[in-house]
């Protein structure tokens, strides 16, 4: 199933004076993640027109080291962090930008220097990869911060490279569709490039033409410029959704529908560890975007 689509890349999305622009928030520190997270941030803003938040955290750890010293290492981070803006501003001059300087554990205070409908961006190194047959394995911190917001996440691991294209986004429950479809559509649109819906599970799966009779009557309710596809793949959601977002520019996933157990999902976790793809990850307060194979468990 698939509707037209223009090849052009879009514009900065339309002002709504009814609504408060999102921030995208994103996590900096002195390591080349960060500096890839940073840079999918900036190219992001010139697409959307919305301002970015370098956020660095001081970990709790240099407070407890004396007054002195904490305020030692927050003036150095605040130096830091200017010169970062610096960079950004003598490349991208007219990219928005504020500091901010947080305190406390790690994935706590990035989570909380945004809010609900802001995005927040952080970093993710590739880990012990030998070589191209080798599993990716992502910082568990990356996981943390990712659990620990509510916001929208995204979770940008480094060697992206250049042949890419299209957004995939897991569905595993007719809930889940209509929420994680309007997303996939506004990320689609923000990258001019189609969207694939997936669903994954067995093949003695009965529930799986339900889902795919829930996205096709989406589809049908809907009159977009974005490419559109639904697909069934027989495989575990794990293997299926990283296999796909091995050449996709990114891949969207919901949540878990038991949060106060995990506030991922066994999957949405299992994907983060080897996710070749830049991964967004849906606010928690997004209705239907909780999953428990395709986006989570």
């Amino acid at each position: 199933m698939s509707t037209p689509t223009a090849a052009a890349r879009p514009a900065p999305l339309p002002h709504d004076p009814a609504r408060r622009r999102p921030t995208i928030g994103v996590g900096v520190d002195e390591s080349v993640e960060s500096s890839v997270a940073l840079a999918w941030a900036l190219d992001r803003a010139k697409r959307t027109g919305d301002a970015v938040r370098l956020v660095t955290v001081v970990e709790e750890e240099a407070g407890s080291m004396g007054a002195e010293y904490g305020r030692e290492v927050t003036r150095g981070a605040a130096e830091r962090m200017s010169e970062v803006a610096r960079t950004v501003h003598a490349a991208a001059p007219d990219a928005r930008l504020d500091i901010e300087i947080v305190h406390g554990p790690v994935a706590w205070a990035l989570a909380r220097a945004v809010t609900d409908g802001d995005l927040l961006v952080v970093g993710t190194p590739v880990g012990a990869v030998r070589d191209e047959a080798a599993p990716r394995v992502l910082g568990s911190r990356s996981v943390q911060i990712a659990a620990a917001a509510r916001c929208t996440v995204a979770v940008v691991p480094p060697l992206l490279g250049d042949e890419r294209h299209g957004v995939v986004v897991g569905v595993e429950t007719p809930a889940d569709v209509p929420a994680l479809l309007d997303l996939g559509i506004r990320e689609a649109r923000l990258l001019g490039e189609p969207l694939l819906l997936v669903h994954c599970a067995p093949r003695d799966d009965t529930a799986a033409d339900g889902v795919l009779a829930a996205v096709e009557h989406a589809l049908r309710e809907r009159s977009d410029d974005v490419e559109i596809s639904a697909r069934r793949l027989f495989r575990s959601p794990v293997d299926g959704l990283v296999e796909l977002a091995r050449h996709a520019s990114l891949l969207v996933m919901g949540r878990s529908r038991a949060p106060e157990l995990n506030p991922l999902g066994t999957t949405c976790h299992r994907v983060l560890s080897q996710a070749p793809a830049p991964v967004l990850i849906a606010d928690a307060g997004r209705p239907g975007a909780g999953s428990r194979d395709a986006g989570g468990r």
